[in-house]
């Protein structure tokens, strides 16, 4: 089978003492015709040394390494266009720091399932590990859910915008020539709106049920999101609201995303649940049903 260029994308952020298992992944597979892509978005820490002693040690294995430095931090989906125009793979790899790769022949089997379903995207399945506990997402009920058609995928996006993960959603570089890069009005949220932009044009995302990558959920904050994070979301909803062909109740839900990301604490939030209670209701069973 004809070993196509890969462009693995490690973006770095403050965490570049996690960077060192995720290299070692990326040079433990069997796949070889391997480009690696270091990237740092202006860390406060950032380590210049050793940076390049983990880039003599992927040249060691493969010729083909990049590293990048950012003198600004530009965020997450600024950051991963630029990387992507700087790739010369024909398929888009990315890996977050700290992640790794579940196996040594995970490149192997992307390569393989691009060339025989012919999709420009592709998702798999991540392990999620913590102490004495591994869990695998998505879950079956989430798996059924990408295993139907399109459009069912879609109107499941819109709502609850949980269902793909873009740790483990790889890509043809033809897809971002063909039908853009990820959006920059946003700064952290890059997947989930490129995905709802994909099958709103038809294109198919194929699911693989093969597990692609393993993270540790140890350092996974309970607490408040990201600011920026959350105005992300609140946006990408208010777009959903403006663009989508939403049915009346999932209007409803949309409607109840964007209130309930501007929302403050207090006597309002009770007021604002009691009026949303069969949203809510549909919500936390949709969260039940993640589970399984």
């Amino acid at each position: 089978m004809d070993e196509q260029l890969m462009s693995v994308i490690v973006m770095c952020y403050n965490n570049e003492v996690l960077l060192d298992k995720t290299i070692e992944s990326i040079l433990s597979q069997t796949y070889k015709n391997i480009e690696i892509i270091i990237s740092d978005d202006c860390s406060k820490n950032y380590d210049k040394r050793k940076m390049q002693s983990i880039a003599l040690k992927c040249q060691q294995k493969t010729k083909q390494v990049i590293i990048n430095h950012n003198e600004n931090n530009i965020g997450t989906v600024k950051h991963f266009n630029k990387l992507i125009k700087m790739a010369n793979g024909s398929y888009i790899i990315p890996l977050s720091c700290g992640d790794e790769f579940y196996s040594s022949n995970v490149l192997s089997r992307v390569n393989e399932e691009f060339q025989n379903c012919k999709a420009l995207v592709i998702t798999g399945v991540r392990e999620g590990i913590r102490p004495l506990k591994a869990r695998s997402y998505p879950t079956k009920y989430q798996i059924k859910i990408l295993k139907k058609d399109s459009k069912k995928i879609l109107q499941h996006l819109y709502k609850y915008a949980d269902l793909i993960s873009g740790s483990c959603t790889y890509y043809k570089k033809d897809v971002f020539q063909k039908y853009g890069y990820f959006d920059e009005q946003y700064k952290l949220l890059e997947d989930c709106p490129y995905y709802i932009k994909l099958l709103e044009n038809n294109i198919s995302i194929q699911f693989v049920n093969d597990l692609f990558i393993r993270y540790d959920m140890n350092g996974v904050s309970t607490g408040e999101m990201h600011p920026l994070l959350k105005e992300d979301m609140r946006q990408m909803f208010v777009n959903i609201l403006e663009n989508a062909n939403l049915s009346f109740f999932s209007k409803r839900v949309v409607k109840y995303r964007i209130q309930k990301l501007g929302i403050q604490t207090g006597g309002s939030k009770l007021i604002f649940n009691l009026r949303n209670a069969d949203v809510i209701i549909l919500l936390v069973y949709n969260r039940v049903l993640k589970r399984f």
